[in-house]
């Protein structure tokens, strides 16, 4: 049997060779490549918000979309994020995916020294924001519940900080002071200008709704503002019978969360 593989593949499977060289010689990209940032979580728990944040700091690049590296196991990107943080001439680069938050034992297989950076957010408010998107109130509250799961038995490891997105909007200078503590950078005031610093190629119009096609306009649009504050969403949305479906299904991990003191709410 002849196995024939196209440029384009071949290529992107032995971009390690001009990796290799540089990585022996070169001790930035080395010192990039043994520092990256990783943003998980749910999805709609504010992900996109923290790779903003944190990639407007001067020493951080952003990778400013989704890769899902580890979960499509695309190993080749990773050196291509090396590459693109070493042209910008910057320390380390930062990427969110929020499904890597099931493969953060794959991060730290590939890349040892890295540092995760889980977020959580009030569930009934991120399965308020999937159903907005994928009509189904069960289902985000289903991606809730397992996503946040995978991450659990992680955030005793000392690579892994584990915030809450209503910290992070309550207490904003504080949680990102300590954010950049845990990854070893120092607090720059470009990171409160997150929304001034970074474009994204999708612009930052507002989009006509928040399904499908147009999320992710949608989530550029969100975050190009001032810190906005998406807390409690759910109060206005939910019906008793959405109240009655979350608690059957996640009533006790909310308040385990301590999002809830008890299911009468």
């Amino acid at each position: 049997m002849v196995l024939i593989m196209k440029w384009g593949d071949l290529h992107k499977s032995l971009n390690f060779i001009p990796y290799y060289w540089n990585y022996m010689t070169n001790s930035k990209l080395r010192a990039i490549a043994d520092n990256p940032v990783f943003v998980v979580g749910c999805g709609h728990s504010g992900t996109t918000l923290l790779l903003r944040i944190i990639g407007s700091h001067p020493q951080i690049h952003p990778i400013l979309d989704e890769s899902s590296v580890f979960a499509k196991k695309r190993w080749f990107e990773l050196r291509e994020f090396d590459f693109a943080a070493l042209r910008d001439g910057k320390k380390r680069w930062v990427e969110k995916t929020p499904i890597h938050i099931r493969y953060i034992e794959r991060i730290f297989k590939k890349r040892p020294e890295a540092r995760v950076i889980i977020i959580v957010r009030d569930g009934r408010d991120v399965a308020d924001s999937i159903r907005a998107r994928k009509g189904s109130l069960e289902k985000g509250i289903k991606r809730w519940v397992v996503d946040n799961s995978a991450g659990e038995k992680w955030c005793s490891d000392p690579r892994v900080l584990k915030l809450r997105y209503e910290d992070l909007i309550c207490d904003f200078e504080r949680q990102v002071k300590n954010i950049l503590s845990f990854i070893g950078e120092v607090y720059h005031e470009d990171v409160a200008k997150y929304h001034q610093k970074l474009q994204h190629p999708l612009g930052f119009a507002r989009p006509e709704t928040v399904a499908n096609q147009d999320h992710l306009k949608y989530r550029m649009w969100q975050v190009s503002r001032p810190l906005f504050d998406g807390r409690g969403r759910w109060v206005g949305n939910f019906s008793e019978a959405d109240k009655k479906l979350f608690k059957e299904k996640a009533g006790e991990m909310l308040i385990r969360y301590g999002y809830a003191e008890s299911n009468d709410w």
